[in-house]
């Protein structure tokens, strides 16, 4: 289980995708990896696999559809090195599968990193016949034994986040401006400070869950670290003229 609360389990379908072949807890998943398990009745074949986080409620949280090449013998590719973990928390939101919240999905024709887009597939499928849906019903029969209740603790720190976190610090400013009686700068720089320390922090341990050793993710990560930093160095400089602005108003009022 990632620290975020989610369980992780990993899917593999048959062939031609009429049924799901086995389904692994992603800890078992790792020890197939690393050659512990055998999969005779994939020998010498490609594999079309899913990666799933799930929920509270055994509500489905993200995918990744991944191929996963098996040997003669049987074992799993040395080879294999893309980023499930990272490639669910960055992919693009998908379909409600019926939980009420879209779900996230990376696939070949969807994947947040353009080179590992090869070792992806793309679901085909209408309605319930798609296998996102076919996914979600697996789930909830919870053959695995998940826990139905999870503590998710987890945020996109993305533009968005930024874009949250200006809305919701302007609203407390006109609301502030608005009403009658003085203004408290220093308390509303403070929590707008908290607010910005608060994103930082979080952004930090993404950043290290994501870290995962995969060499050619880490350029990726970099950039994103820099883009997230320039926009907190914007929402500073922001803060400070916002602090600039109060203390003219609070001067006048004198």
């Amino acid at each position: 289980m990632i620290d975020s609360g989610l369980d992780e389990i990993v899917l593999l379908f048959e062939d031609d995708l009429s049924a799901v072949a086995s389904q692994w807890r992603y800890s078992d998943f790792e020890l197939l990896l690393d050659g512990s398990v055998l999969l005779e009745q994939f020998a010498a074949s490609q594999v079309k696999a899913v990666y799933v986080s799930v929920g509270n409620k055994l509500a489905v949280q993200s995918l990744v559809f991944f191929l996963l090449k098996i040997d003669e013998n049987g074992l799993a590719t040395q080879k294999f090195n893309v980023p499930l973990r990272y490639l669910s928390s960055q992919a693009g939101l998908g379909p409600d599968l019926g939980s009420g919240q879209r779900v996230r999905v990376a696939s070949r024709k969807n994947c947040p990193v353009p080179w590992h887009s090869k070792h992806l597939w793309e679901p085909r499928g209408v309605g319930d016949l798609h296998p996102a849906k076919r996914i979600q019903k697996l789930v909830w029969r919870n053959s695995l034994g998940l826990s139905e209740r999870k503590m998710v603790a987890s945020a996109d720190l993305n533009a968005s986040s930024l874009q949250q976190l200006q809305s919701s610090l302007e609203d407390r400013l006109q609301a502030t401006l608005n009403a009658s009686g003085s203004v408290d700068v220093r308390s509303l720089i403070e929590q707008h400070n908290q607010q910005l320390q608060q994103l930082a922090t979080r952004f930090e341990f993404e950043l290290a869950q994501q870290q995962e050793g995969h060499a050619d993710t880490l350029r990726q990560q970099q950039e994103e670290l820099q883009k997230l930093r320039s926009a907190l160095r914007q929402e500073k400089g922001r803060s400070r003229r916002l602090q600039q602005l109060l203390r003219g108003d609070t001067q006048s009022e004198k």
